[in-house]
């Protein structure tokens, strides 16, 4: 299944319109209905829900649902939050001080979202949400 991308300008500087940026950097988010952000991810991981997994697009700590379940988290705060806020080991990730081994305190709901480094799944019902990347496909050995 081949997702939809959406084109965002990247604006460095002061707010400016969409046509003022055409000629600006762009950046692409995958776009997936619901299903298909599902059929992907079994695709790349696997049924196992907990085998998921997602890269914070702050820190890029890379993190799967079962390591959100050890840390005392849901396994749904995996694809929109940063392992960093549930396992006691993360820092904010605006303090500047990398490298974020263990995660950092970002959120996809926060005001920066996924800093244009996300997907954006479409549920069901129309709503659109901006959710971490999904990380590399893992090799099964």
């Amino acid at each position: 299944m081949t997702a939809k991308k959406k084109k965002l300008a990247y604006v460095a500087g002061p707010y400016r319109s969409n046509e003022e940026n055409s000629t600006e950097r762009s950046i692409e988010m995958k776009e997936y209905t619901h299903q298909q952000w599902l059929d992907e991810l079994k695709s790349r991981f696997g049924e196992n829900i907990m085998d998921w997994a997602f890269k914070c697009p702050a820190c890029g700590k890379v993190s799967t649902g079962k390591e959100f379940k050890d840390a005392g988290a849901e396994i749904h705060d995996s694809y929109q939050t940063c392992i960093g806020r549930f396992n006691g080991k993360g820092r904010p990730y605006l303090d500047g001080k990398g490298p974020y081994k263990d995660g950092c305190d970002w959120a996809a709901y926060g005001l920066f979202g996924t800093l244009n480094k996300g997907n954006i799944v479409i549920a069901e019902n129309g709503n659109r949400i901006k959710v971490f990347p999904m990380a590399e496909k893992i090799e099964k050995s």
